[in-house]
């Protein structure tokens, strides 16, 4: 919905989640909206989780946007949620377009887009790998 950035769906979500989950389970927060309040409570109780985010960043609010800084690098992933967020001029995205998302992201973490696609490549390695 416009204007809501999730809180009360992501801390419902922590909620029900840590009932059941264990504390080092790594977890991916896909297409991450929330502030630096959610994320404060999601690595209080999860300390292994990653956020994905995609084009939708550049509509990001400040506390929005402060929050995609406070997570850093090392937690980011980086999304197409393909159809939904394309390209100005396409009609759809799809994961060819990922290059596009770091587009918008490396500037707010002041990073080139080089860095971002090789560190989120990293993330995603290490949150997908076998255990």
């Amino acid at each position: 919905m416009p204007g809501d950035n999730g809180t009360e769906a992501y801390m419902l979500l922590l909620n029900l989640v840590k009932k059941g989950v264990p504390k080092d389970q790594r977890i991916h927060l896909h297409s991450f909206i929330g502030d630096e309040y959610v994320l404060n409570q999601w690595s209080s109780v999860f300390p292994n989780f990653y956020l994905g985010f995609t084009r939708f960043v550049s509509s990001f609010s400040g506390p929005q946007t402060r929050a995609l800084k406070a997570v850093g690098q090392d937690r980011t992933l980086l999304e197409t949620d393909s159809p939904y967020f394309p390209r100005p001029g396409q009609q759809w995205s799809t994961p060819n377009q990922l290059y596009s998302v770091a587009e918008v992201i490396a500037p707010i973490l002041e990073t080139t887009v080089d860095k971002l696609l090789r560190t989120t490549a990293a993330n995603a390695q290490r949150l997908f790998q076998r255990q």
